[in-house]
């Protein structure tokens, strides 16, 4: 399981409150001390906690609308308060029901997405790459190393390029090259070497990750579901927590 799938499962226990007190002290030491794991905590907790508009009559008409469809039954909706399929809620009774929206992803269709909260809920920086068999790094390679773990990707990319140049570079190192133009913002060759990679069995489904997660930043939401969507329908092999990711995603772009 990587980093990423670890992630996404330990906070998903936490809100379930499937975590022992141990694992929720290191729980909470952790969302104190790694900025990443504190971002992506806050955006589910805002998430989950996401019910200010409960006085909005414009939600409560979704509400009433998703309800509706949810039993089969047709909504024609409605620009006044003549029609209620429902009786007036309350502030707690509306919190509830959108908890239970919550709950079953249904959330998402109340509220437009955002990609750069998205972004930042499932995107974590992989780490660098060692050789395999503990070879030492060539110097172009430690030396992205070090910048790559310094977060100047700028100069990682350099680096990276430059060995890759030498013909000694692996798939690998390509996909890191894509992480530092991804890290960057430059959009347009981080997608070129993902989109490159996705014929590599050995590392296709991050490619296809990153590459959705590429599109998302751009709002290139077609792009982004037909990447996505190869994460969920078995098109690649990929761990199920990566697979619930892309779906969750998928539900929010939708």
């Amino acid at each position: 399981m990587d980093q990423l799938d670890e992630r996404i499962k330990l906070i998903e226990r936490y809100f379930e409150g499937d975590l022992s007190a141990e694992e929720r002290r290191a729980f909470e030491e952790k969302l104190a001390t790694d900025e990443a794991f504190a971002e992506a905590f806050a955006m589910e907790k805002k998430i989950m906690s996401g019910i200010e508009e409960s006085g909005n009559r414009r939600l409560r008409a979704r509400l009433d609308q998703l309800m509706a469809e949810e039993s089969g039954k047709e909504t024609v909706p409605s620009t006044t308060a003549k029609v209620r399929k429902f009786p007036r809620f309350g502030s707690l009774a509306l919190a509830a029901s959108l908890l239970i929206l919550v709950s079953v992803g249904i959330w998402w269709l109340l509220q437009p997405a955002a990609p750069d909260q998205i972004f930042a809920s499932y995107y974590e920086t992989p780490p660098f790459e060692e050789l395999r068999g503990g070879e030492e790094n060539p110097p172009d390679r430690e030396a992205a190393k070090r910048l790559y773990q310094a977060k100047d990707f700028r100069g990682a990319s350099e680096k990276l390029e430059s060995y890759l140049q030498t013909g000694a570079g692996e798939a690998r190192d390509s996909l890191l090259l894509g992480i530092c133009f991804l890290e960057l913002g430059d959009f347009t060759p981080a997608a070129r070497i993902f989109q490159s990679l996705k014929s590599n069995l050995e590392i296709n489904d991050q490619a296809i990750w990153y590459l959705a997660l590429t599109y998302l930043r751009q709002e290139a939401w077609t792009e982004a579901k037909e990447e996505l969507t190869l994460l969920t329908d078995g098109s690649v092999l990929t761990g199920p927590q990566r697979t619930q990711a892309a779906k969750r995603i998928l539900e929010m772009i939708k």
